[in-house]
């Protein structure tokens, strides 16, 4: 079975690399405690003793990625604050609390969409690539026998962590982390395989890319954060005038 691919990928998950640099000597250590085994209980004792060492110092791993990533997040949110604040002084398109309350009055209303297999009540509220991109996904989608779900969903905060001000105002782009508690999840019914998401609310950080409309701010593409890793991407740019 060809897997089903998310629509909304995670970026900046830290779990590949700390997996990579954890996976040889795990298994090297579990190969010598299964000789060990058959040579002297001491020498197992002992192998077993690193293989603990192994595992506090992975979970330590965890701990530290995660502290980089609030650290990271707080740093590039004060930038990003600063800065359009500057953007709102001379364009109120770019006002701080009116950007917030668009992405509030779009969060349940586009996971809602989701789940239900139709865009229609959002498609105004989407880029046309975006808006594109998410009818060819939930085809594919319908297509392969899998099924979206979302049993509750409740917002919790935005905050802006990237811009890009431009003269040209249509080339406008935002970068909102939105905080939400979350069900939202797909699952292709014939293997049972989660395809996005997880079966269960969970609180969930988002990355949403908005980009500057005639009349508002309009849906340019939304990723999962996985990690402080997440925030390289996002670019806090003003042209000059």
């Amino acid at each position: 079975m060809k897997r089903t691919p998310p629509i909304h990928r995670t970026r900046g998950d830290p779990g590949p690399a700390i997996d990579h640099w954890l996976k040889w000597p795990l298994l090297i250590l579990l190969a010598v405690f299964v000789l060990a085994l058959f040579w002297a209980r001491e020498q197992a004792e002992i192998v077993l003793f690193g293989l603990r060492l192994l595992e506090l110092a992975a979970a330590l791993a965890v701990l530290l990625a995660a502290a980089y990533g609030a650290l990271v997040y707080q740093d590039q949110r004060r930038i990003a604050a600063r800065e359009i604040e500057q953007a709102a002084a001379a364009d109120a398109f770019w006002n701080p609390e009116r950007l917030n309350e668009r992405v509030k009055a779009l969060a349940e209303p586009y996971w809602r969409a989701l789940a239900a297999n139709d865009i229609g009540p959002v498609a105004a509220s989407l880029t046309e690539d975006w808006r594109d991109y998410l009818t060819e996904r939930l085809a594919g989608w319908r297509q392969n026998r899998t099924r979206p779900v979302l049993l509750d969903f409740a917002w919790r905060e935005a905050s802006v962590v990237g811009l890009e001000d431009w003269q040209a105002n249509h080339r406008d782009r935002v970068t909102v982390r939105v905080d939400v508690q979350t069900s939202f999840h797909v699952t292709h019914l014939p293997s049972g395989e989660l395809v996005e998401g997880f079966a269960g609310s969970r609180p969930e950080q988002q990355l949403w890319t908005l980009a500057r409309g005639k009349t508002d701010w309009l849906i340019a593409g939304i990723e999962l954060v996985g990690g402080g890793a997440a925030y390289r991407h996002c670019t806090v740019f003003r042209e000059a005038v």
